[in-house]
């Protein structure tokens, strides 16, 4: 039988490479033409990609992957959402806009995976180069903001926000911090270790706040905590830890009070509910999320990335 020269090709991601060999049964030989229907060009897939640095997360989710991986996988990465205006330094200072709030929220690598996979592959498949804004937006709800919060910040105050991206490990070792997962009772365990005075006066309350609504505390209230926060610190009823321990010394606090404060101070806003996750426009449960002491950066210097968000 007459030998015919066999080409093989091997691909991985959008490199390939040949090899040539000899065979009598070559599926391109005209003697055995029928072969070739069946003949399929052997790819190699890299079937995922494993993240653990921030760096790496970092270009992955500016500059993609190859055609290759059809799935991201993150791990021991740690995320924040932050705002704050360009021309005010300080609002990027820690990692809660404000310096003078003493816990933060974070997600983990659950929510930084389904980021990846939604935004960066997404756009591989071609469904996404025009919709990055809309993707940015998307990750914004999915961590808990509201559309209102979003436009107010962004074409009112003129904010810019980023995300950024830290070593669980490094974090850790960095800080000494204890991360709690934003259940009701983790929040009383960050209460009780950030806000020591406060937490004897509080603490009896923690059944209200986990057996009823943010919606039922509040509805009786006479005043719109949204309207408060957009009128910022200097309104009476935006309750600080200051403004909470002034009431403490004349009166036991109500549990409006006591939910202004959380809602103001802690950061437990409308969507809040307490069991562990973020909750997104329409009560579609977000990702896990978790409270840390907000910290500045210049402590975890080395162990994060920031990625600008382009709104």
């Amino acid at each position: 039988m007459k030998r015919h020269l066999c080409k093989t090709v091997l691909r991985f991601g959008k490199k390939s490479t040949v090899f040539m060999s000899t065979k009598s049964n070559c599926p391109n030989c005209k003697e055995q033409q029928q072969q070739k229907r069946n003949f399929t060009t052997l790819e190699v897939v890299k079937e995922s990609e494993v993240i653990n640095q921030p760096e790496q997360y970092k270009r992955i989710f500016l500059d993609g992957v190859d055609d290759s991986t059809k799935h991201l996988i993150v791990k021991g990465l740690w995320a924040r959402v932050c705002r704050g205006r360009r021309d005010h330094p300080e609002d990027f200072s820690h990692l809660g806009e404000n310096s003078e709030n003493k816990v933060v929220f974070m997600f983990s690598s659950d929510g930084l995976t389904t980021i990846l996979n939604k935004m960066v592959l997404e756009e591989n498949n071609g469904n996404g180069n025009n919709n990055k804004k809309k993707h940015l937006y998307d990750i914004l709800r999915a961590l808990g903001f509201e559309d209102k919060v979003i436009h107010e910040e962004v074409e009112q105050n003129k904010k810019h926000f980023e995300l950024v991206i830290i070593s669980g490990d490094a974090f850790c070792q960095m800080t000494k911090c204890v991360i709690e997962l934003a259940t009701w009772e983790g929040v009383f365990k960050a209460v009780k270790k950030l806000y020591p005075d406060l937490y004897p006066h509080i603490e009896k309350f923690l059944p209200d706040l986990q057996n009823k609504t943010y919606e039922e505390i509040t509805r009786d209230s006479g005043f719109d905590f949204f309207e408060i926060l957009t009128k910022g610190l200097e309104h009476p009823k935006f309750l600080t830890e200051e403004k909470l321990m002034k009431i403490i010394k004349e009166r036991e606090p109500t549990l409006v009070e006591v939910r202004a404060f959380l809602y103001f101070d802690v950061g437990l806003r409308e969507l809040f509910r307490g069991d562990g996750y973020t909750l997104m426009n329409g009560e579609k449960r977000g990702f896990k999320e978790y409270l840390v002491e907000n910290v500045e950066r210049k402590q975890i210097e080395g162990a994060y990335q920031v990625i600008p968000f382009d709104l």
